[in-house]
Parts: structure tokens; C-alpha cells; sequence
């Protein structure tokens, strides 16, 4: 199958040709190693002289299945997470190796460290810019749409992977070009994609009118998961405000890693009765093996344990408010709910969360606790992430500081621009008569 399509490929045509032309100066910057392999991957599942290796090494994940017939999203993941390293030793089969496209050999090498940088770009009569090149200038072009025929399915539980024409928009945020060793060079645009498959998304008005909401967007970097498997010497830069409170995409990766460390019961336990309550070496201990060798903090260590600190201490106690409400029946003794303990968690300490959460005085605290929330009636619109990085968002996209007035007001607003409840437009109101002093 691959042999017979490859040689109809004529040698001497390139299968990379120059589109469009870069309007500025270029810089050279240094890949990292993570962006790197992701630009690549991107390169090489795109490029249609590669799809029948592509549909090999789905055949190969499928026969080595062992009598288990994995679904097509199975084979879809380890397509994206090991096609491009099982790829290049595939061009050394002897059967092939001597009528391969000698383009297709440095595709499957990579492209070298160094690659180059535009902040504008023209292609097929568009001219393009980047978000920070369009800063301050009348006209805006740094807008892309897309109509891509996309492999979907309806829900995560559902197996069968279909193709639909879905619209994608997205700001411009770099242009980069890698070079493959001086044989060809790939130009691509990093972008910041709006999360379009629901309404909070993306809606058209009763005039035709496309809206789209750039604050929900498609995840399109790294997972937590991945940074448990970061290369050797790579770590993540974690940016923070003048507040101290880590900002940026990196924020959220911290705070994902926070809350895995914090319902780790081994990490830090739940026996204790408060947060304040554990030793400081449980803390050190994961700053010294795990924190310092993943993420590089730009602030001092003493701020950076501080808001590392706040963050596991809420997650902590989050997860212990969580294990209660899940495992706690009013009709079972205090032998029986011991008895049933959870899965992952030593019933040494599941027996010392029990004591403490059955005492007299722990249940009026979390009576009092109760009753305290209730009486919070204004709802907030800034979901999981945090006011800081919001903040930090809208600056940049604004080009000026937002105040904590104005944040309050952005963050008690629906998508409508309408408040969330008439006690919000109330305090609205007070706030600003009182601004306006």
C-alpha cells in the first residue's frame, strides 16, 4: 500500500512549496524542546503524502491490540501521541528506502532548533498581523477563520469518530517558520481559537450577525498530565501580577497541579484537623522534588511557597468537604462509615477524618459555615479561572490596566451585558456613584 503510492510521487517535485511572503523584518528565536515537537506534529499529520504511513500505523495499533479491538478515538489518541516518533524509522525500510521522496526523509528528521518569527504575513491576496502588531492601529487583521472538516464525536462515552465541517475563529498570535534543515520551510500560525461547539462560545443575531467570545477557547497547549512528562531540563515559566498571583496559561497548569498534589492523601493527608495543622516538610518535601524540577517561578521563593501554600490549602480542603458529602450517611453508625472507606485512602486516616468530622464542635462550625454561604446571593461569571489571570487577559487585549472596580463589574455580568441579579446592579450602582466622587 505505501510503496505503490509513494512512487507515483515524482522525485524531483517538492512536496513543500513557498506560500505567501512575510511584509517585515524576521527574528530568529530558539524552539523549545515541548513547542518544538507540537509544531512538528502538526507539520507532519497535515501533510498528505504521509497519510498512508498514517493509515499503516493505524493497522499496526490495531493488530497489536492483542484481541481487543480498540475504538477509533483509541487509535485516533496514540496517532497524535506516538505516530511522528514511530514514523522515521519506517523511511529505513529497505523495500522503500531507495524510492522515498527525499523531502519526505527531512520531514520524518524534523525541523532544526532555530526557526524565524513575522509579525505580518500575505497569502492568497489576505494580508495577516499579530495580535500585538495590531495593537493600536484602526484596522484589525488579525482575525482568522476556518472551515475544516474535523474528526468529532457526540459525547465522550461515544466510539464512532465522524467528520463534520465545523467554523472555527481565532485571533493571530505568531506566525513562525521552521526550517527543515535547509531543504524546505514550513510557515504556521499559532493561534488563540474560540471554543465554537457551545452558545457561550460563538451565536448569530437575528440580523446574520456572528459573534464570537474569545474568553472560552479551546485548549490547544499543555495538559496537567503532560507535566508529569516533561523532557529533561524543561520547565514551565509561571508569570506573576503585582498582586503575587500567578497569571497566564501556566496558572492554570499550576492550579491543576495543585489540586492532583491536594486530594493526594499520601502527598498530604486528610487526618489532620486543619491545613495549618500539617508539617511544614510535607509541603517541602514536594516543593523540593516536584515544584522546583517542573516550573520556574518568577517571583522569589518565599512568594511563590505563599501562593502555592493558598492554593493546596483550598483545594485541601475542598477535597475533605467532597469526601464528606460523598461518603457520609446519617443512618450509619460511626463504625459503619469508617468501615466503608474510600478507595486510595488509608483507613488509619479515613478513621482520624471520621472522628473529626462526627464531633460536636465540628458540626456547628460547618452549621455556621452553612448558613454564612447562603447568605451569599451574588453570583459570579468568571467560572474556574481565577480573577488575577482574567485580569492579566483583558489588560493585554485592552493595552491598559483594569482596575478592581472594573473587574467587579466584568465579573458580575452575563454574556448579555445585563448583571447577574438586581442585588449585583445595586452594588454596581453604589460603586459607581462612589467612583465618581
Amino acid at each position: 500500500m505505501i510503496v505503490r503510492m509513494i512512487i507515483t510521487v515524482h522525485m524531483s517535485i517538492p512536496f513543500f512549496h513557498k506560500w505567501g511572503t512575510q511584509r517585515e523584518l524576521s527574528q530568529y528565536l530558539s524552539c523549545h524542546l515541548w513547542k518544538k515537537k507540537q509544531a512538528h506534529r502538526y507539520v507532519v499529520l497535515n501533510c498528505p503524502y504521509v497519510k498512508p504511513f498514517i493509515d499503516d500505523f493505524k493497522d499496526f495499533v490495531r493488530r497489536r491490540s492483542k484481541g481487543r479491538r480498540p475504538s477509533n478515538v483509541e487509535i485516533e489518541k496514540r496517532v497524535n501521541k506516538d505516530f511522528v516518533t514511530w514514523f522515521p524509522a519506517q523511511l529505513m525500510n529497505p523495500d522503500i528506502m531507495n524510492i522515498v521522496h527525499e523531502d519526505l526523509r527531512y520531514l520524518a528528521r524534523g525541523p532544526s532548533r532555530y526557526a524565524k518569527r513575522f509579525s505580518t504575513f500575505s497569502i492568497n491576496g489576505f494580508s495577516f498581523r499579530t495580535t500585538n502588531r495590531d495593537k493600536g492601529l484602526k484596522t484589525q487583521n488579525s482575525g482568522v477563520f476556518l472551515m475544516s472538516s474535523t474528526p468529532c464525536v457526540a459525547s465522550a462515552s461515544d466510539a464512532d469518530v465522524r467528520n463534520a465541517d465545523l467554523s472555527y475563529y481565532a485571533k493571530l498570535e505568531d506566525i513562525i517558520e521552521l526550517n527543515y534543515n535547509g531543504q524546505f520551510r514550513v510557515t504556521l500560525f499559532k493561534c488563540k481559537w474560540a471554543d465554537t461547539t457551545r452558545e457561550r462560545g460563538c451565536r448569530k443575531d437575528n440580523w446574520g450577525f456572528t459573534s464570537v467570545n474569545f474568553s472560552r477557547v479551546i485548549h490547544s497547549g499543555l495538559l496537567v498530565k503532560d507535566v508529569h512528562n516533561l523532557p529533561e531540563g524543561l520547565r514551565i515559566v509561571v508569570n506573576f501580577d503585582r498582586q503575587h498571583a500567578a497569571i497566564g496559561e501556566a496558572a492554570g497548569l499550576l492550579a491543576g497541579i495543585c489540586g492532583q498534589l491536594a486530594t493526594d492523601c499520601v502527598a498530604f493527608p486528610i487526618s489532620f484537623d486543619k491545613w495549618s495543622d500539617i508539617p511544614e516538610s510535607f509541603f517541602e518535601n514536594q516543593w523540593n522534588i516536584f515544584f522546583q524540577a517542573r516550573f520556574c517561578f518568577k517571583v522569589c521563593d518565599s512568594l511563590a511557597k505563599r501562593f502555592l501554600l493558598q492554593s493546596l490549602g483550598k483545594k485541601w480542603r475542598e477535597h475533605r468537604i467532597k469526601l464528606w458529602n460523598e461518603f457520609y450517611d446519617p443512618r450509619l453508625s460511626k463504625t459503619e462509615i469508617i468501615n466503608n472507606t474510600p478507595e486510595d485512602i488509608a483507613l488509619d486516616q479515613w478513621a482520624l477524618f471520621v472522628e473529626y468530622r462526627l464531633k460536636p464542635e465540628t458540626q456547628n462550625l460547618c452549621k455556621r459555615n452553612q448558613e454564612i454561604r447562603q447568605k451569599q446571593i451574588i453570583p459570579h461569571t468568571s467560572g474556574a479561572k481565577s480573577i488575577a489571570r482574567r485580569r492579566a487577559e483583558l489588560t493585554e487585549e485592552t493595552g491598559k490596566e483594569v482596575s478592581r472596580v472594573q473587574m467587579w463589574d466584568i465579573t458580575h455580568k452575563k454574556i448579555d451585558g445585563s448583571y447577574v441579579n438586581e442585588k449585583a446592579k445595586e452594588i454596581a450602582e453604589k460603586i459607581e456613584a462612589y467612583s465618581s466622587q
